[in-house]
């Protein structure tokens, strides 16, 4: 299985983001989950990977379960923006208009090879209530990184699933290691 999303904060001591990539066979776990947590000293990111017999995940994670067997793979091979969009968001685009009237969700691995990318990381909790995306994104650590960096994920082209939120905003969960 891999995802993005809340990491462990209950064995990590403090908040942060969890980059699932865990396989369970024959009753035994490989975990090669990492999370990132922001210092709380010097606010660089810091980035462990979980042991074996850690398998949980907190308040929200977005994940692609498979059995792991061969089978047909998307690939996608891009060499520079054209556009507005990030990535994601034009694979998100190109599946809403191509599965108008279906729900397509995607997971997997993408590589960057060559350039940057502005990713975030999670603070510890919040003392006070946030309340707007500004609020939300001065909370947030952002940081540039540079490749290769290699991103685990989900999308989905619709909310179905969350169809409750006022906003009807995709499921995209993306994390960079």
């Amino acid at each position: 299985m891999v995802g993005a999303g809340a990491g462990p904060h209950p064995y990590v001591g403090v908040n942060c983001e969890g980059i699932i990539n865990l396989a369970i066979a024959n009753g035994k776990v490989n975990q090669q989950t990492r999370i990132s947590k922001v210092d709380q000293n010097d606010d660089k990111s810091i980035q462990e990977t979980l042991p074996n017999s850690e398998t949980t995940v907190a308040l929200l994670v977005n994940l692609l379960i498979s059995e792991g067997k061969p089978g047909k793979v998307l690939k996608v091979h891009t060499k520079k923006r054209i556009g507005g969009d990030d990535f994601i968001a034009s694979i998100r685009k190109s599946l809403q208009k191509g599965y108008k009237d279906k729900v397509v969700g995607l997971g997997g691995v993408f590589v960057l090879k060559e350039g940057k990318a502005k990713q975030h990381v999670m603070r510890d909790f919040s003392k006070s209530r946030i309340e707007t995306e500004e609020q939300l994104n001065n909370w947030l650590k952002f940081y540039n990184m540079s490749a290769p960096l290699i991103a685990l994920g989900t999308l989905m082209n619709d909310d179905v699933i969350l169809s409750s939120r006022q906003s009807r905003k995709p499921i995209i969960s993306w994390i960079l290691f």
